[in-house]
Formats: structure tokens, sequence, C-alpha cells
């Protein structure tokens, strides 16, 4: 898990033209849906003025061009130390997509419904199951939809933990 850490936080580094650096001990493992609650207050820290975005898996806020290098530099840092648990990174399992296809059609289509925005069905189970598709029609800049029906599966969930 700690070598996928590095891989990813170096893929960052260098999406972001960051030389190469020596990262903080990480303090914890963290699920994408606790980025926000995580980011906010480290970036915060580090005199950067964010907020968490609609759904609550990054962090928004204005920062000067000037500011674009230590602004990446302090992203980088604030991951380091609240990395992504790994294992939500690796390619599904024939049972995590089941478990999308149940989140998706039982839970996702009928919240969004319900919210009166319109979005796809998806097909029929073994269709879906034999050429999995993202989610077609999904309201992304609704962010009284984004907290109510999330597109992602808790990650507890996602990783058979709850």
């Amino acid at each position: 898990m700690e070598q996928r850490r590095i891989a990813a936080l170096d893929d960052e580094r260098e999406s972001y033209q960051l030389p190469p650096m020596e990262y903080p001990a990480r303090i914890r493992w963290i699920y994408p849906e606790e980025q926000a609650a995580a980011l906010v207050p480290c970036l915060t820290g580090k005199g950067f003025s964010v907020s968490a975005n609609s759904a609550g898996t990054g962090v928004k806020g204005q920062v000067p061009s000037a500011q674009n290098q230590p602004f990446a530099r302090a992203m980088i840092e604030c991951e380091a130390q609240f990395s992504i648990d790994p294992r939500m990174m690796l390619p599904p399992t024939p049972q995590q997509y089941v478990v999308q296809y149940e989140y998706w059609s039982e839970f996702v289509i009928p919240c969004v419904r319900k919210h009166g925005a319109e979005i796809a069905s998806l097909p029929s189970r073994p269709v879906w199951l034999a050429d999995p598709q993202p989610l077609e029609g999904y309201p992304d800049g609704n962010a009284t939809i984004q907290r109510e029906c999330p597109y992602n599966i808790p990650s507890r969930v996602w990783l058979g933990e709850a």
C-alpha cells in the first residue's frame, strides 16, 4: 500500500511539474469522501483559503497565479499526510461491478429523479455487467444532488467493509 501511495504522489507531483521531493509522513489513510474534511484544514494551516467542493471530495478556492507552485507543493504535502486508501484505485472486481450496478439502479437513479432531474436508466443487469459503462446523465453541476445522491459508492461499501 505504501508503494502505491508513493507512486500516486509522484504522479501528482509530476502533473504539477514539481521537482522530486521528500513527502511528509502519512497521518492516516482516508477515503475519497473524506478528502475535503482532511485537506481543507491542512491547506488552511498552510495559508491557503480553500473550502470543500459540493461533493466533499476535493477543495476549491482562488489561488493567485503567483502562488500556483506553492499551492501545488502544499497540496502534495497535505495529500501525503492524508492519502487515499490505495485499494480505492485498484481495478474493480466482478463483485464490485455488481455492487456498482445495484447502487446506481436502486439508489442513485431514483434519488436523482426524486430531486426532479432527468437521468438515463441502466440496461438490464446482465447487459450492463457484460459491458460496464459510466452512468449517463448524472447532473454533476447540481450541488444538492451531488450531496444527496452521490455518484460514487461509499468507500466502505465498495471495499466490502460495511
